[in-house]
Formats: structure tokens, sequence, C-alpha cells
């Protein structure tokens, strides 16, 4: 999966990875499933399907967290606003749960 060499081409093991980086290549990644499946002509469901295994499998999210992420970046990417709603951060952060000030969740 194409997801997987992210972290090769940024030369930092997933290990090794922040949570904040891995939720940015993880919408990244997202953007190159969406393209893919729009130029394959894939249904929504399709797509929002193969977000959620590149989440769990590829990004090691929950299947909770997962569903909620990719509904959310789902979301945004079918806007038809040119502007954002709230800034980038607070949306990543928000999707993952992750409140101001509350604590980050571990990786396992």
């Amino acid at each position: 999966m194409m997801a997987n060499d992210l972290f090769v081409v940024i030369g930092v093991p997933f290990e090794q990875t922040l949570e904040l980086q891995r939720q940015v290549l993880a919408t990244f990644a997202f953007g190159m499933i969406f393209a893919e499946g729009r130029l394959r002509g894939l249904r929504p469901p399709e797509v929002h399907a193969l977000v959620i295994a590149c989440l769990t499998d590829v990004f090691r999210y929950s299947d909770q967290q997962a569903v909620s992420f990719s509904t959310n970046l789902i979301s945004a990417a079918s806007s038809h606003s040119r502007t954002p709603r709230r800034p980038a951060r607070s949306f990543i952060l928000g999707s993952m749960g992750i409140a101001n000030g509350s604590k980050r969740r571990q990786m396992n």
C-alpha cells in the first residue's frame, strides 16, 4: 500500500513518529485514496471502507477512531465550500477525540 511508503519518504519509522505526524500523514494518505477512488469511479461507501482499512492497518488507529476520522475527512473533502470551517489542526485533533489539554492516545 502506498500509505506505508509515507514513513519511508519522511525517513522516520512509524514507531518513532509523533501522533500529530501520523495524523498529517493519514490525512495525506486519505487524499491519495480519495483521488484514486474518484478516478476509478468508486462509490463513497467503497472509498470510506478503504480509508478505514488504511487508518486501522497502516496508522494503527482503533476501529472507532478510524471511523470518526475518516467520516470527518470525507465530509471535508466532499464539501462544496472553498474555505475550511475550522483550522486544520483543530479539525484533525477534534476528529481523533483529542481536546485541548487532554492526554494524547498512546499507540501500541
